[in-house]
């Protein structure tokens, strides 16, 4: 089979009108070509999801939920079968149907679009940033990378009388320089369909609102549109994807959705949710059908990473249940094998930190007429050996390398994914929450950093010389100021996973013990004879107290001798919880707990209590056998009264 990757990262997103699984661990060739297998649930079900790969992971973005637009943003590792959860989009109607949404991928770069909104989620750091948003507002568009530009298509751009109306309008985005172009619009208007790319060619599937089986074709090379064969049977809303024709050939695959004909569900009487595979040959321009998904489902949304398809999340048969059902299909023509072209460096995920002159080297089984590379998806460079990539930018790049045999066939190697990290991370630290001066030496540091590889860990020092150890980095962190009155500075540097650091960053803030008070009669305690040295501020724990409790509901009793202007709680080494007064703990679990009371004067000065440790025993069990006994016995003696009286009714 001939090998060739497409030069673009193809994304497709579905958009939704509403808002224990089987796990398998995934392997190259654990699964046979044309079929299904269940993988590991996403986390929080919905619909309407942005999708975008990179680095050889799925951002599943946004979307809708039972209670409307949700901004979770979370990530699939394939290879591990696992989940992550990362930084939330800004505004979440970005990412949905109530928004409107499109997404695509550039340069290791998600752009969610929405309604007069371009949100860009920064993969590298974890991080958005906002854009210049269309010309032209609309919900539910399509969106998908070709040669570095972003092309924003159809979907609903006016209501009238509450009523949508689809749009035909073509608009082109450039990362580089955030700008818009209105290109040819398309020959039918559309929403809520679904687009892919093979050979710089955008193909658009359905959802005219007339047929719902329509096919249209945009070169953009050309800006210009044609229709092909419609699609095998008349489906909306179901998602869809190519392969590149690195492990499959190059084929489009429209996955599930409402099939529209007479077949009714018969559990809930609505149009059937299609667990249809439609298979798209771009080079016969026709139609096959291909194995059905597990789980039929509409407004899902679909990823394809290393030509194998992850149909994510959407809308099952009982319109009230939202899926997290992660299912991966393998294509037909799938192909596993390792191929003759390997590539040794750069290493599979490493993280670099230079930028120029990293080893491209590789071997080559009987594939050596010609050899090039193309890196990020970018035309094909000619090389004759090993040699070194150009200079490269911060964050994640991938490179493959193709070779050709004397008869013209065209081999590939895998796609090698790695991370450069040149630059130091940035961050910032604050003592007390900014506050001006304190009464005590233990202060609370917060701190705040990003870099493209990550932020790995981060020291301290009091002076600027001499430095803590290198520990994790965490957002916050107790610290103690040196002895002595007066301003005091607390440095902090940070190191990313490339080990790259950070310059220095500190915070100031004026230490100003209170002084010791003479034994008068006024601040005498009567009953302990010791001084009150009610000039420094103290928080004291009442309750709970360092024993056992039987109950999982525990009462926060605390007393302070000031006025405050917070005050808050760490349960177990947990964020802070603000309360404004005395409290309950609800629904404690069983075992030992930590309890820390934080406290704020109107100076910004912070005190924290004594840390409590106390127990929640285990609850009893409900004494089952003794009420079956009693209810027995009881019913014994009923029946034993109800003899009795029959029997002496009979005499």
């Amino acid at each position: 089979m001939k090998r060739v990757l497409a030069t673009v990262i193809v994304l497709v997103l579905l958009t939704s009108a509403m808002a224990g699984t089987l796990s398998v661990k995934p392997a190259l060739a654990d699964q046979a070509e044309n079929s299904w297998a269940i993988m590991a649930s996403m986390p929080t079900a919905r619909t309407g999801i942005g999708i975008g790969v990179v680095g050889g992971r799925t951002y599943a973005i946004g979307g809708q939920v039972m209670s409307g637009a949700t901004d979770v943003n979370e990530m699939y590792d394939p290879i591990t079968n696992t989940w992550t959860t990362k930084t939330p989009i800004p505004q979440p109607n970005g990412a949905t149907v109530d928004g409107g949404s499109g997404a695509a991928v550039y340069q290791n770069k998600i752009y969610c679009f929405g309604w007069e909104l371009n949100q860009v989620y920064n993969t590298a750091t974890d991080s958005w940033a906002t854009k210049t948003p269309s010309p032209t507002p609309r919900t539910t568009a399509t969106a998908c990378t070709v040669n570095g530009k972003i092309y924003l298509i159809g979907g609903f751009d006016t209501f009238f009388l509450g009523t949508p109306f689809r749009s035909n309008v073509n608009e082109m985005y450039d990362p580089v320089n955030d700008s818009w172009t209105t290109m040819a619009p398309l020959p039918t208007a559309v929403a809520y369909c679904i687009s892919a790319v093979v050979d710089n060619k955008i193909y658009v599937f359905g959802n005219t609102g007339s047929g719902n089986n329509e096919t249209q074709i945009y070169d953009p090379q050309t800006d210009t549109w044609r229709y092909g064969p419609s699609m095998s049977y008349h489906v909306s809303y179901e998602a869809g994807v190519a392969t590149t024709g690195v492990y499959a050939a190059k084929k489009i695959y429209l996955i599930g959705g409402n099939v529209y004909s007479d077949e009714v569900d018969p559990e809930t009487g609505l149009i059937k949710r299609g667990p249809l595979t439609q298979v798209f040959d771009t080079e016969t321009e026709t139609w096959s059908v291909g194995a059905e998904m597990p789980t039929p489902r509409h407004f899902l949304s679909v990823a394809v990473v290393d030509d194998l398809l992850y149909a994510i999340g959407g809308e099952d048969k009982n319109v009230l249940r939202l899926s997290d059902a992660n299912e991966r299909y393998t294509p037909f023509g799938y192909v596993p094998v390792p191929p003759a072209v390997n590539v040794v460096s750069p290493e599979q995920n490493k993280i670099y930190n230079v930028s120029a002159r990293i080893p491209l080297t590789f071997t080559v089984d009987g594939f050596d007429s010609w050899i090039g590379y193309s890196l990020n998806g970018q035309p094909n460079a000619t090389i004759t050996g090993n040699t070194t990539l150009p200079d490269l930018p911060d964050g994640w790049h991938y490179v493959v390398i193709y070779a050709n045999d004397t008869l013209g066939n065209i081999e590939a190697s895998h796609a090698r994914h790695f991370i450069v990290d040149t630059t130091p991370p940035t961050g910032s630290i604050t003592v007390n929450g900014g506050a001006a001066s304190t009464r005590q030496r233990s202060v609370v540091l917060t701190l705040s950093a990003e870099d493209v590889s990550g932020v790995a860990q981060m020291h301290f020092s009091n002076d600027g010389i001499n430095w803590t150890g290198w520990e994790d980095y965490a957002d916050t962190k107790v610290w103690t100021l040196t002895s002595g009155d007066g301003s005091k500075t607390v440095y902090v540097q940070f190191r990313d996973n490339a080990g790259v650091e950070s310059i220095t960053y500190s915070d100031a803030i004026t230490l100003s013990t209170p002084p010791p008070r003479e034994e008068t009669p006024e601040n005498i305690d009567d009953e302990a004879g010791e001084p009150t040295e009610e000039t420094a501020l103290r928080v004291l724990i009442l309750s709970p107290e360092s024993k056992a409790y039987d109950a999982p509901d525990v009462s926060l009793v605390f007393n302070v001798n000031e006025t405050l202007s917070k005050v808050a709680y760490s349960l177990d080494g947990q964020d802070n919880v603000t309360v404004a007064g005395n409290t309950t703990l609800i629904g404690l679990t069983s075992g030992e707990h930590t309890l820390t009371v934080y406290a704020w004067d109107g100076a910004g000065n912070v005190e924290a209590s004594e840390t409590i440790t106390f127990t929640v025993a285990e609850s009893e069990p409900f004494p089952i056998t003794f009420i079956v006994v009693a209810v027995a016995v009881s019913a014994v003696a009923v029946t034993t009264g109800i003899l009795f009286y029959f029997k002496k009714r009979r005499r």
